[in-house]
């Protein structure tokens, strides 16, 4: 394209207008004008996945030009971001005259910022051709109105602090809890946010569900790998427990034997005070993740005597088996749960950052302590 300081171009205006011929000196910058790439932009809301797109997205940008675009990028503040179409992930396109192309934000870009939201740049090949601030793009016309105002702030400050606040803080702290030991999981995602809230926080997790379907069914995925793993742990806990049952009477004949003094048992034990399946949980469970066993005074001394016996019985081929199995639907949780804390944060900064909610709403204050007389 033909650009203003084009000496072609001074020669032909100056020389135009020294002749006095201003109609021509105008319709040189007519044509010029008329020669120029122009990009009108649009941004609009659509929650799509692959393989429908090169990436997972809640917002695209349209790009329609006045003229044919050989190369056309787009880029959200430093982040290139993909086309629609033109390959697994299509950092540029072709668009011809008249036609337009959609470009996928990915989740993991949140173009709002602060101000007029980041800036978005369209190259033609490297040249740039257009820059504007995400929130300046005009919305889609078939789009709903969705802006920060006083009435949608509630509504948002309460999605924000009674569902993805608390889904975060779960998710964390189940990551925390797996990383401590892979046998551990306490909290299920859906449960605790579809009873630990008022009609408010109701009402807006229904709304979550069918405003973010994607991310929804990641939290159900990820609470679906839950009831797996404590599956799997009940699995394991009742093959243990056949096996300690199968050797318990043994084991209580040779403690006796080894702790009479002067005729009398020095701490008695029978069977009665141990059950299989609790002493699983309690015993063997917290020993194959080194940590210390929960047990009664009185058993500690059987405990040592017969730890090695005991943990034998994890070796067996079905327990073995079945604890690997264990430890790797632990590892998957702690993964998912990694991307699932992650993408829900993006969210609530994506939201915050738009309906411009302080980030003292982002996080759940400490519970007044009452003082009493």
């Amino acid at each position: 394209m033909t650009g203003w300081d084009d000496p072609v171009v001074i020669a032909t205006i100056v020389g135009a207008v020294a002749g006095g011929a201003s109609g021509g000196a105008v319709s040189v910058l007519y044509d010029m004008r008329k020669s120029r790439l122009v990009v009108e932009l649009e941004r609009f809301e659509e929650h799509i996945s692959p393989p429908h797109s090169p990436t997972e997205s809640r917002w695209s940008i349209r790009v329609r030009p006045n003229k044919m675009m050989e190369h056309c990028k787009v880029f959200v503040g430093t982040v290139q971001i993909p086309a629609a179409k033109g390959g697994s992930i299509p950092l540029e396109t072709k668009i011809p005259i008249g036609g337009a192309e959609n470009f996928r934000v990915p989740i993991s870009v949140n173009p709002f910022g602060d101000g007029d939201g980041q800036t978005i740049t369209v190259k033609n090949d490297n040249k740039t051709v257009k820059k504007q601030g995400f929130r300046k793009l005009p919305l889609e016309a078939t789009q709903p109105m969705i802006q920060a105002t006083l009435a949608d702030q509630p509504r948002i400050r309460t999605l924000i602090k009674k569902v993805l606040t608390p889904a975060i803080q779960i998710t964390e702290n189940n990551d925390s809890e797996i990383v401590g030991g892979f046998l551990n999981r306490k909290n299920h995602l859906v449960t605790s946010l579809a009873s630990g809230s008022d009609p408010a926080g109701k009402l807006e997790f229904d709304d979550f569900k069918s405003k973010y379907p994607e991310l929804w069914n990641k939290v159900k995925a990820y609470d679906e790998l839950s009831v797996d793993i404590e599956n799997k742990k009940a699995e394991l806990r009742n093959i243990l427990a056949e096996d300690v049952k199968a050797m318990l009477l043994s084991a209580l004949k040779e403690y006796d034997e080894h702790h009479f003094l002067g005729g009398i048992v020095k701490i008695g034990i029978n069977e009665s005070d141990i059950v299989p399946e609790q002493f699983v949980s309690d015993v063997i469970f917290p020993t194959l993740e080194q940590k210390p066993p929960h047990f009664r005074s009185k058993l500690e001394l059987f405990w040592e005597l017969h730890k090695d016996k005991f943990m034998k019985l994890t070796k067996k081929e079905k327990a073995k088996q079945t604890l690997e199995a264990a430890r790797k639907l632990a590892q998957r949780s702690h993964d998912d749960g990694v991307k699932l804390a992650a993408d829900l944060g993006q969210l609530r900064e994506q939201l915050g950052s738009e309906y411009k909610i302080p980030r003292d709403d982002y996080f759940p204050k400490p519970a007044p302590v009452v003082l009493t007389s």
